[in-house]
C-alpha cells in the first residue's frame, strides 16, 4: 500500500496566516506532522508546540485535510512570522521543511515522495495514523475538500501569469539490438490548447562539459514533442539509470525524476512543481511557439495527432574529416589481422592492437583512455575481452581473440564484426573479421573511426576514471 499525496503551505492575508492542507492520494491514511521552526535556525532540533497545534494531522485515502497557523500566534518561545520555516512530517517516517511564503506569494506544493525518507520508503512504509488536535483549527477530511484544492490551483495559475498548461510528460527506455538499454525517449504532449514549451536538463549536469538537451515546442492541443538521449551519453552528466533528470515546461513549471532502468515514466504537468519567476509571454504565444518548434526539427521529432511532422532521429555519427574537425582529440590507431596458431596465438585467431594517440596532458590535467573491445551485437563481455587502461602517448596494447571464442553467444570467425570503443573520446569503429593474410587498419581507412559528439567525455580521459581499469 504505497503511501502518496502532496501538502499544499498556502498564504492567506484574508484569514491572516498560512493553512496546510494535505491530500492524500494512495491507498493507505497518514498523518502528517508539524513544526514551525524560527527564521535564522530551520535546522533546529525541537519538539512541536502540541498545545497549539496538535500533533498528527490524520488524512484518510482520497481524503483532504486542514490546518491554520495564524500570522504572530506564539509558538514556543517566538512568534509565528513570515521567515519561518515549516517542517512537515510522516511520523518515523519522512520530513520536509520550506519556508513560509509571504503572505501575498503563491503556495508552496510539496510531493511526500520528495519527503527525506529515513526511516522507510513511500512504497513500503506504513504510515502513522494519530489525529492529535490542539486549540487553533485543526480539520480532518473535511468535506470541502476539493473546493480547497481548487482554490490552492487557482491560486498557483494565479502565480503563472494566468497560464495553465495541461499535458504529459514521458519517459521511456529503449533497448537495442542487444536487448541492452540503448536510449531514452523524453516525450511532451500537449492536451489543451495554451501553447508551451517543454525543457530537459541533467539536475547535475555540468553544461560547460557536454551536449545541450533541446526545448520541446508544443504548440496546441494533440500536439507533441519527443528527443533522444543516448545510453552512457555525456549531457554535461553521464545518461545513465537512476541520473536525476530535471523536466520543466519553460517559465511555468518543473518535476525532477531518475532515468528509468527499464519501462516508462508518465508525469502529468499538474504535478510539475509551480515556478513562473522566469515567466515571459512569448513562451506562451502560438506563434513563437510554433516558430521555436521549426527551429528544433533537426534535433527534436514533433508530432500532431500520433503523425511524425519529420523524421525519426537517430544519434549522428560523423566520419574522415568532419569527424577530426569535430572532435577535441584523433582516435587511437588500430590494426586487426589474423594470425596462425604459435606459443603465443594458441589455435589461431585475431590480433587486436591498439595505439595511444593522446598528449600526455592537457590544460586539465593527464590524459588517458579506457579501450573496450566486443563481437557482434550481443554486448561487452570484460571476462573474455577485458578493457584496457593507455596512459601515455604512443603506448600500444594487444588482445588475442581464439577461433571460435564465444563472447556473450557471438562466435570469432571471418566476417563476424568486431567493435573497438574508446570511452571517453567519443571514437568507435566497427568492421568485420579480415580473413588470412588480410589486415585492417585505421590508419589506412578514414572511415574507420566514427565520432559522436554525445560520448565525448573529458572526466572519462582523467586518472580518476582510467585508473578504474586495471589492465
Amino acid at each position: 500500500m504505497p503511501i502518496r499525496g502532496k501538502v499544499y503551505i498556502v498564504p492567506n492575508a484574508h484569514e491572516g496566516g498560512w493553512r496546510l492542507i494535505a491530500k492524500n492520494n494512495g491507498n493507505q491514511a497518514f498523518s502528517v506532522t508539524q513544526n514551525i521552526l524560527p527564521a535564522n535556525n530551520p535546522g533546529l532540533d525541537q519538539h512541536d508546540d502540541h498545545g497549539r497545534y496538535g500533533h498528527g494531522l490524520l488524512v484518510n485515502p482520497d481524503g483532504v485535510s486542514t490546518q491554520l497557523f495564524r500570522k504572530g500566534s506564539p509558538y514556543h518561545n517566538y512568534r509565528i512570522e513570515e521567515g519561518c520555516h515549516i517542517r512537515v512530517g510522516l511520523r518515523n517516517l519522512a520530513y520536509q521543511t520550506v519556508p513560509l511564503p509571504p503572505l501575498d506569494g503563491p503556495p508552496v506544493e510539496i510531493d511526500l515522495q520528495d519527503f527525506i525518507w529515513y526511516g522507510g520508503n513511500p512504497d513500503t512504509s506504513v504510515a502513522d495514523r494519530t489525529d492529535w488536535k490542539g486549540s487553533e483549527e485543526h480539520r480532518s477530511n473535511v468535506a470541502n475538500g476539493d473546493a480547497l484544492l481548487t482554490e490552492v490551483e487557482n491560486l498557483m495559475i494565479a502565480a503563472t501569469h494566468g497560464v495553465k498548461c495541461v499535458g504529459e510528460a514521458r519517459v521511456k527506455a529503449v533497448e537495442g539490438p542487444g536487448k541492452q538499454l540503448s536510449h531514452w525517449e523524453v516525450w511532451f504532449e500537449n492536451q489543451d490548447q495554451q501553447p508551451f514549451i517543454g525543457t530537459v536538463s541533467f539536475a547535475e549536469g555540468n553544461k560547460n562539459d557536454g551536449l545541450g538537451l533541446e526545448s520541446m515546442a508544443c504548440p496546441g492541443k494533440g500536439q507533441a514533442a519527443m528527443q533522444r538521449i543516448e545510453a552512457l551519453g555525456n549531457y554535461g552528466e553521464e545518461a545513465r539509470p537512476g541520473a536525476v533528470l530535471r523536466l520543466g515546461v519553460r517559465g511555468y513549471a518543473w518535476k525532477e525524476i531518475e532515468l528509468p532502468a527499464s519501462g516508462e515514466v508518465k508525469i502529468p504537468i499538474k504535478e510539475f512543481k509551480i515556478d513562473a519567476d522566469s515567466f515571459s509571454d512569448e513562451y506562451f504565444d502560438l506563434e513563437k511557439v510554433t516558430e521555436k518548434r521549426n527551429e528544433k526539427r533537426d534535433a527534436v521529432q514533433f508530432f500532431d495527432k500520433g503523425k511524425p511532422l519529420n523524421a525519426a532521429l537517430e544519434p549522428k555519427t560523423y566520419r574522415g574529416a568532419e569527424a577530426v574537425a569535430r572532435s577535441t582529440y584523433n582516435p587511437p590507431n588500430a590494426a586487426v589481422w589474423a594470425v596462425n596458431d604459435s606459443p603465443e596465438t594458441p589455435g589461431g585467431g585475431w590480433v587486436v592492437e591498439l595505439e595511444n594517440t593522446l598528449p600526455q596532458s592537457d590544460e586539465r590535467g593527464l590524459l588517458g583512455v579506457v579501450a573496450t573491445v566486443k563481437l557482434g551485437d550481443s554486448g561487452w563481455d570484460p571476462a573474455v575481452l577485458p578493457p584496457k587502461r593507455f596512459d601515455f602517448p604512443q603506448q600500444a596494447k594487444r588482445w588475442f581473440i581464439p577461433a571460435g571464442a564465444e563472447v556473450n553467444g557471438t562466435k570469432a570467425a571471418t566476417g563476424v564484426p568486431l567493435t573497438i570503443g574508446a570511452r571517453g573520446l567519443g571514437w568507435s569503429g566497427t568492421f568485420k573479421l579480415p580473413a588470412k593474410g588480410k589486415r585492417v587498419e585505421s590508419t589506412q581507412d578514414d572511415q574507420f573511426w566514427g565520432f559522436r559528439e554525445d560520448q565525448y567525455h573529458r572526466p572519462k580521459l582523467a586518472p580518476e576514471f582510467t585508473n578504474l581499469c586495471r589492465k
